[in-house]
């Protein structure tokens, strides 16, 4: 269970870091807009042009339907 919410911690960070980042935001602002910690930002920006917003999205539901199972 730990380990499942870490990794989606991860997800939902790479997620919302891209979705910003196709808005428009710089790292400084995303990391004040989702209040997370800006070197969490930094290399939650490097991770997410691996993935589409798509894919994301789906490893996300994934790992809730994993939780709730």
């Amino acid at each position: 269970m730990g380990l499942l919410a870490l990794v989606s911690s991860q997800i939902r960070l790479i997620l919302q870091t891209k979705l910003l980042k196709q808005k428009g935001y710089q790292q400084q602002q995303i990391a004040k807009t989702i209040q997370s910690h800006p070197y969490a930002v930094k290399m939650a920006l490097k991770r997410e042009r691996k993935f589409t917003d798509r894919a994301l999205k789906d490893m996300l539901l994934e790992a809730t339907i994993t939780d709730e199972k």
